[in-house]
């Protein structure tokens, strides 16, 4: 049996569908836990409407604490061998347990890793198949052809295997070990903790051509916000993923280094594009926060991209001369605006 869990907070305009997406499945052996997050609107009595309506239904309320406690509050109560998990405001096509048994059948594996597609609107669908080879990876093919490169490969920046645990199906087991090791403060990245240390226990995978889940491109989530405690959310990712290093036979390599660099630039369009009322002395302190962080100067040091632009912005953040990266985005800002 699969235990579907779907992490609710402020979906309401979006969660009916979701439901609806996982009562249609082709595969009927499954129970839906629907973890309500303490949201605020009307998705908590929606939950318990669809309940009534059938018997594979679990409901969940609690205080809200994120993403990472609301999975493991659905993980609790799971009783299926595998798990699926799906966001509130996102859907799946009615075959994709149908596509997971399939793949089991041929071989027990401990996850099942597919791509994904962009849901814009009924008329524009944008499939996102995974980069790595399509097939069955034992023990000893994870080590030596997906641990090295799977959270970053070339050119700059790029997932060899997508982070995203709703593309995913894990064995019940192993999704436990690793969620009760996630602190629940990891407010950003949230994927990346599960994904790549579920990856790292996994004796065996299989990686299929489907995309069945979609991925609403919410134009309300895709709405960015300055985020004044970003630096403390990526730390907090940051130390999680080197204590997984430090503890397993992670062949890491410079790995995490490179997807520093790549959040240090969301860093930096978080206090240049976002940050629209800090002045550039208040931007530029706050980006000292991650330029002076250890953490942050290593992976400067080691790590090398292409490009003239990001090796310009790469010299800006080694040297601390942050002045053009805020003209340049200064610039952009204006000219986007006048569009």
């Amino acid at each position: 049996m699969y235990s579907i869990i779907v992490p609710i907070y402020k979906v309401e305009k979006y969660l009916p569908r979701c439901i609806e997406s996982v009562l249609a499945q082709t595969y009927k052996d499954f129970e839906l836990i629907l973890v309500d997050d303490g949201s605020p609107d009307g998705c908590s009595s929606i939950c318990e409407q669809y309940k009534k309506r059938d018997s594979r239904i679990k409901t969940i309320h609690k205080e809200n604490g994120g993403l990472v406690s609301a999975r493991k509050a659905g993980l609790e109560i799971a009783s299926g061998d595998y798990i699926c998990f799906v966001d509130g405001d996102d859907f799946i096509s009615c075959d994709m347990l149908e596509n997971y048994e399939n793949t089991l059948n041929s071989n027990k594996v401990d996850v099942i890793c597919t791509g994904y597609s962009r849901y814009f609107n009924e008329d524009k669908i944008v499939s996102m198949p995974q980069k790595i080879k399509n097939g069955f990876y034992n023990k000893n093919d994870l080590q030596t052809q997906i641990y090295h490169r799977m959270l970053s490969v070339k050119p700059f920046y790029n997932f060899y295997i997508f982070p995203s645990v709703c593309s995913k199906c894990f064995r019940k087991q192993i999704a436990d070990l690793v969620y009760r090791d996630i602190p629940n403060n990891i407010s950003l990245g949230e994927d990346v903790a599960a994904t790549y240390a579920i990856l790292l226990k996994a004796n065996s995978i299989s990686v299929i051509d489907y995309c069945g889940y979609m991925y609403r491109q919410n134009p309300d989530s895709m709405t960015h916000t300055y985020d004044k405690n970003l630096h403390e959310k990526i730390r907090n990712l940051i130390v999680y993923l080197k204590n997984i290093e430090a503890s397993t036979d992670w062949a890491v390599g410079n790995q995490i280094n490179e997807y520093i660099i790549f959040l240090l630039f969301l860093a930096k369009d978080n206090e240049f594009w976002y940050n629209q009322d800090g002045s550039y002395h208040d931007k530029k302190m706050h980006m000292k926060k991650y330029l002076n962080d250890p953490l942050f100067k290593k992976a400067l040091k080691n790590v090398k991209i292409e490009g003239w632009k990001n090796k310009f912005i790469l010299y800006c953040f080694k040297t601390g001369f942050l002045l053009p990266i805020n003209m340049y985005q200064a610039i952009s800002q204006r000219r986007r605006n006048n569009e």
